[in-house]
């Protein structure tokens, strides 16, 4: 996460969170706006796999308009742009972002999060040389058997505690009872 962080500290490049399915993009980019961007203009959109996308800010009368009418023209300064599920997003919606980061990106200080599949690198690459604008990346990988339990361990610990401790004193209550 603080990769990321580091990388959306330059204004119009594009930043890249990708991942086999499953491993938690979308799960942690939700928790990098509850914590992150709580002040900022963010806009969060997930593509779905029948090429449409889907936003929480419009209505579905406004998603029959096209991506740029809806989601780009009206960018603010300083906005962030999240992109889940980008591998769904058509071959034209996805030049139309690069076109419009290359010419609006620097001067309306935008940031872009483009989430994706790993499968997607390839075609991304190809769109990025294209349209010459770098993409920053970060894979984000599962955790080892070791970094699961040490985080389980981090966050649970004392619950779990607790209510062994408690089991104890129940079962001492009951074989007391009997």
């Amino acid at each position: 996460m603080e990769d990321l962080l580091r990388s959306l500290s330059h204004y119009g490049r594009i930043n890249l969170l990708y991942g086999r399915a499953g491993v938690g993009k979308t799960r942690l980019i939700q928790r990098f706006i509850d914590t992150r961007l709580s002040t900022a203009s963010h806009h969060l959109i997930r593509f779905e796999k029948q090429q449409q996308f889907r936003s929480n800010q419009y209505t579905e009368s406004q998603q029959q308009h096209s991506f740029d009418q809806l989601v780009l023209a009206p960018l603010e300064n300083e906005c962030v742009l999240l992109l889940d599920q980008f591998e769904n997003a058509t071959p034209e919606v996805a030049g139309l972002l690069f076109r419009f980061m290359e010419k609006h990106g620097q001067h309306k200080r935008l940031k872009l999060i483009l989430l994706c599949d790993i499968e997607y690198l390839s075609e991304l690459s190809n769109i990025s040389r294209r349209y010459h604008i770098e993409i920053s990346s970060v894979e984000l990988q599962p955790l080892s058997m070791g970094d699961q339990l040490s985080y389980l361990h981090s966050q649970h610990c004392n619950g779990l505690r607790q209510q062994l401790k408690l089991n104890s004193a129940l079962k001492k209550q009951l074989k007391l009872t009997n």
